[in-house]
């Protein structure tokens, strides 16, 4: 584990996903318990997934990373609206 209390890793880590060419991510949430590191929300695509995980690895190598940010779907409705 890091020797940095949870807070400033996390703070650490924010500004990598954000400063980073590959990410320039500032929506992602990053928590840190232990020797973990949570992240979480939608992110773009799959490669960005990638990225994002490869920025928090080279941040703070040691830890293990949970990752459970998702692509939203874009796929048309398949239903219509009622409105009232």
């Amino acid at each position: 584990m890091t020797d940095s209390p949870p807070v400033y890793l996390v703070a650490r880590l924010r500004e990598a996903l954000a400063s980073d060419e590959r990410t320039t991510e500032q929506g992602v949430r990053v928590r840190v318990r232990n020797d973990e590191v949570y992240l979480d929300g939608p992110v773009a695509d799959a490669d960005h997934q990638a990225a994002i995980r490869a920025v928090v690895a080279e941040t703070a190598p040691g830890l293990r990373v949970h990752d459970e940010t998702h692509v939203p779907s874009a796929a048309a409705p398949t239903t219509s609206e009622e409105l009232s």
